[in-house]
């Protein structure tokens, strides 16, 4: 069999494949099925499930029998049973229909995103130098200050900056805010509602700068400890591209910057549950304190984990680096975002693991000293640019 054509199919082509479905049905060649198909083409082999679903829930003679075809019209919503499946292409709830006199069917996607989740990937803000406040109607504030503080009202109508200059909004029940914050800079945010969230380098906050509605939601790319005010009556959901986290007043870590290969959570105080994106029936996943729940990259499942300090974890908003054997190239990581430098690993061992703590008050000529020592590395700078050799 001839595969070609099937290596740029979608979900919706399989369906309307003859071919496709006498394999699903078991009339096409001997002993060749679905799960066969799946082998051949592997790069395929999740929308080839979804189209089996599909079919599945469809009254099939309406692929065999054109004047059916031309004269029935299905709205049919389109679920996944038993099995979760993951696929880029399902952040929308599918439905088919028919379209009448035209012979074939229209797959229809509905997007299956927040509101907030629509803005914040609709949004591409670069990191500038400085912290920037940027408001629902697209006013950019830049602050310069490498801890700068950001303080909103209880109406959400007033904000101080840095405790020196204060800001009005009037559009403040439409619309998102956000906290652009480079490397090299943090920033301390007080929400509308009481909630305090510091945001580490290299980061951006997503809010509104007042909750309306039943809930309250923020969306997270980068790093930020939350201490999340109590209310009962609105929830608090802090949203990333991978995960959701679901809170009614706590203390928690989050750290999901793109460009790491593991997301994770760190319960300092009260309990959340998590779920994770983009994917059909997920299951909640509580944390309790002193727990860890980790996400690496291209997977489904959440990792938990017990750790024996949080400080690990979010004295970073203190000006500290704590680290209990953790790998180097992640703690060079920290520091090269924390400080806005260039570092580059060139020692055999790219895995070495060091536990110490470093006071990231200092500059980072003497932070990367301490570190070398804890990690018996020479540390060497050269051209704009540290270079971590082994002794």
């Amino acid at each position: 069999m001839n595969f070609d054509n099937y290596k740029t199919f979608t979900a919706q082509d399989f369906i309307f494949d003859e071919h496709f479905r006498e394999i699903l049905a078991g009339k096409w060649e001997p002993n060749y099925s679905i799960a066969a198909l799946k082998k051949d083409l592997p790069e395929k082999s999740v929308e080839i499930e979804l189209a089996v679903n599909m079919i599945k829930d469809l009254n099939v003679t309406v692929f065999e029998n054109s004047d059916t075809r031309k004269s029935e019209l299905w709205g049919k919503v389109v679920t996944k049973r038993s099995r979760e499946i993951r696929l880029n292409l399902l952040r929308y709830t599918a439905l088919v229909f028919l379209v009448i006199g035209s012979g074939f069917f229209t797959l229809h996607l509905s997007q299956n995103k927040s509101a907030i989740d629509q803005f914040a990937s609709s949004q591409k803000i670069p990191l500038g130098k400085e912290v920037s406040l940027v408001m629902s109607d697209g006013e950019q504030i830049d602050i310069n200050n490498k801890e700068s503080r950001i303080q909103y009202n209880r109406l959400g109508t007033s904000i101080l900056v840095d405790d020196t200059i204060r800001l009005e909004q009037n559009n403040n029940t439409n619309g998102f805010n956000q906290m652009i914050v480079p490397y090299g800079k943090r920033s301390y945010l007080l929400l509308s509602d009481g909630t305090q969230v510091w945001i580490n380098s290299g980061s951006r906050l997503v809010y509104a700068p007042q909750f309306t509605g039943d809930t309250r939601e923020v969306f997270l790319e980068g790093e930020a400890y939350f201490e999340v005010a109590k209310d009962a009556s609105k929830p608090f959901y802090v949203r990333t591209d991978a995960f959701t986290i679901n809170v009614l007043g706590t203390k928690f870590n989050v750290k999901a910057y793109k460009d790491d290969m593991e997301y994770t959570t760190v319960l300092v105080e009260g309990k959340v549950s998590m779920k994770v994106q983009d994917q059909f029936f997920s299951k909640d996943v509580i944390l309790a304190p002193n727990q860890k729940l980790t996400l690496m990259k291209g997977q489904d499942d959440f990792q938990r984990s017990n750790v024996d300090e949080t400080g690990f974890y979010t004295n970073w908003i203190y000006g500290y680096l704590e680290f209990k054997n953790a790998n180097l190239s992640d703690v060079l990581k920290s520091i090269q975002r924390y400080y806005n430098i260039d570092i580059e690993l060139n020692t055999r061992d790219q895995s070495s693991i060091v536990s110490g703590k470093l006071d990231l008050k200092s500059e980072p000529d003497r932070v990367l000293t301490g570190l070398g020592l804890l990690s018996h590395t020479k540390i060497i700078k050269s051209d704009n640019k540290y270079v971590v050799f082994e002794k």
